[in-house]
């Protein structure tokens, strides 16, 4: 994959977890972010895209009324977590915690390995990716050259700095210092080259 292709598939995998989560009435978290559960298909070729990527397998999603605005909650509790262990954060294996934060942890650690082009846990050193290379992206145009997947191109600077601050920022393990979806997916849209757009976002007149 290019890099313009990774920024694609970044791109709509965040369009459509914000949809789930704030275009949706109720919300719905997916619990299960992954590459295995992201589909490419070809791309209307429209600015560039010839990769369109897709959410599936819903099998494990909650449906959350209690995380809808009016209920001012920050999270929900499940006696039985599930999902891919290594893309669900601590909150959610240690005390069940359910909340939007979820997907944006397995989306961070998802965008992390279309950056580095590793995968999510090396079984040799038993160290996620995210430990690897956490003290890197706190000073990601540093490090770049160190830790970008140079298989993907000849990958603007600027762009994967960008890209990899927002992946920092979903794949924080403390729940009060990560991002949601809905905070990054504008960002995320502009690497894409789509733009931002305060109408439409997710194909729906007045969604934000």
């Amino acid at each position: 994959l290019t890099w313009q292709d990774r920024h694609i598939i970044a791109s709509d995998v965040a369009r459509g977890l914000a949809f789930l989560h704030t275009a949706l009435s109720p919300p719905i978290i997916h619990q299960d972010i992954k590459p295995a559960n992201i589909l490419l298909g070809p791309g209307p070729g429209v600015g560039g895209a010839r990769l369109v990527a897709k959410l599936a397998d819903f099998g494990i999603s909650r449906v959350a009324p209690e995380l809808a605005p009016s209920q001012a909650k920050s999270y929900v509790k499940t006696q039985n977590p599930a999902g891919t262990p290594i893309y669900m954060p601590m909150e959610y294996h240690m005390a069940g915690r359910v909340s939007s934060k979820v997907d944006a942890y397995a989306f961070g650690i998802v965008l992390l390995e279309l950056l580095t082009g590793r995968p999510p846990f090396d079984f040799r050193t038993r160290e996620p990716l995210v430990d690897q290379v956490y003290a890197e992206l706190l000073e990601p145009k540093r490090f770049v050259n160190a830790i970008a997947d140079r298989a993907a191109g000849s990958w603007p600077t600027s762009k994967w700095v960008r890209l990899a601050v927002v992946a920092r920022r979903c794949s924080e393990a403390k729940v009060r210092e990560r991002c949601t979806l809905a905070d990054v997916v504008a960002e995320i849209d502009e690497l894409a080259g789509r733009g931002a757009r305060r109408r439409g976002l997710f194909g729906l007149g007045g969604a934000r």
